[in-house]
């Protein structure tokens, strides 16, 4: 290959807990417990449920899993986020963000930063970072997934190139909380979810992608980046995809002592189209390529001219999305040196997917997102493309939350789900 080269991410992937080998031994010790006094302890706010039994949620050392049991609202706006971690007594661990929507739909799914706040033996209480509960009446948390770091020994490991940090959890819930007449009801709705597997991600390098090589120019490429992945749920055909990921510029002074410059991160959303199509650019001179965001890994195998080794990389996966196209070059700042210039692409998560199954639609959040962060699909059934609710679904009424619970911050915890407790 000449004139397109093709390079492989060196990227961070979330993969989803089923796929995730769990064995004995191996601790992770988080940097710091927010353990303050500010808070009630996990354990006294989930006592005030009357579903809740202690003697449900035994402590396991092996099992390195973190499950998401009850969510509470403060009176002072803040989001609180309760977990079972079987193994925190043997094993200190931390979950770090939360994969959720605030509707009752996987649109506009995000992640969200959690701080540890209490731990109590198996049960921990985290703080949703940056977040104000609205003053809407009716609100929802319509959690797909919760992460955790990887652990090296413990979490299996990608199998290619690309790197795992992080390992995410399904939840699977959507949470309403309502307000009327000063009183608080939660309820609790179990969501479908469908897994991600064989995800992978990486760049392809297009010489003279966005202006002509050669001299009185800079030398120049296109990269285009793709995640690939399959799911453990039949696509006839994708007709959308949101993909999160972190951005930042970086340059290189083309010298033996020249060392990375980078930009500030920036973290972008994407909502990609079945019916969209990419390109290069068209600058100048310039080579234009094209192909579709979304497309089939065998369509992407036919089209391009991959090595072996990325070949090997895509088996098992069904589904390439191609979100983005950054710009790499060469700058001849004098005749003595010049600088490379790139766009370094990281953390890329798809969070939600529409899809059509034997003409029926399909409308997922991913478990778990992938960072490639790797979420759960949610499934929810409709005869056309749009919002329907899942045939056969449980809600709990939470009943009416008259007290304000929590001895300084009045927090109101919610009511169990019916699969709290069970082991995924």
């Amino acid at each position: 290959m000449t004139d397109k080269q093709i390079r492989n991410k060196y990227i961070c992937v979330m993969i989803v807990c089923l796929l995730v080998a769990l064995s004995a031994g191996g601790r992770c010790i988080p940097s710091a417990f927010a353990d303050t006094g500010e808070y009630t302890s996990a354990i006294t706010d989930l006592q005030k449920s009357e579903n809740f039994n202690a003697a449900d949620y035994p402590s396991k050392a092996n099992d390195y899993s973190i499950q998401v049991i009850q969510i509470a609202e403060s009176t002072r706006g803040e989001l609180f986020v309760y977990t079972y971690q079987p193994c925190q007594e043997a094993t200190k661990i931390t979950a770090t963000k939360i994969n959720m929507s605030l509707s009752d739909s996987p649109d506009g799914t995000k992640f969200y930063a959690l701080t540890l706040l209490k731990s109590d033996g198996v049960f921990c209480k985290y703080k949703v970072d940056l977040f104000a509960v609205s003053g809407t009446s009716t609100r929802y948390y319509n959690i797909t997934s919760i992460y955790r770091k990887f652990i090296s020994g413990i979490d299996k490991e990608s199998g290619t190139d690309n790197t795992i940090n992080g390992v995410a959890f399904t939840v699977g819930k959507c949470y309403k909380v309502t307000s009327e007449n000063g009183k608080v009801k939660y309820e609790c709705k179990a969501e479908d979810v469908v897994q991600i597997i064989n995800p992978y991600a990486g760049f392809l390098e297009y010489r003279n992608g966005f202006t002509l090589n050669g001299i009185c120019f800079d030398e120049q490429w296109c990269d285009s980046h793709f995640v690939a992945f399959s799911t453990d749920k039949q696509i006839d055909y994708l007709a959308e995809a949101d993909v999160k990921y972190v951005k930042r510029e970086a340059s290189k002074e083309q010298s033996y002592a020249g060392y990375v410059v980078y930009g500030e991160a920036i973290e972008d959303y994407i909502t990609l189209d079945g019916t969209q199509t990419g390109s290069s650019g068209d600058g100048f001179l310039a080579q234009k390529y094209e192909w579709k965001r979304i497309q089939t890994v065998s369509d992407f195998i036919a089209q391009e001219d991959l090595t072996d080794g990325m070949k090997s990389s895509l088996s098992g996966a069904q589904w390439v999305l191609r979100f983005t196209e950054t710009r790499r070059w060469i700058e001849d700042t004098d005749f003595t040196k010049s600088v490379k210039h790139w766009t370094e692409v990281t953390e890329v998560s798809v969070l939600r997917l529409k899809f059509i199954t034997n003409g029926r639609a399909h409308f997922d959040s991913i478990f778990p997102p992938m960072s490639i962060l790797f979420p759960l699909l949610r499934s929810t059934e409709a005869s056309t493309l749009c919002k329907a609710s899942h045939s056969g679904e449980t809600v709990l009424t939470g009943g009416n939350m008259e007290t304000k619970y929590g001895a300084e911050t009045k927090e109101r915890p919610s009511r169990d789900c019916p699969t709290w407790g069970s082991i995924p």
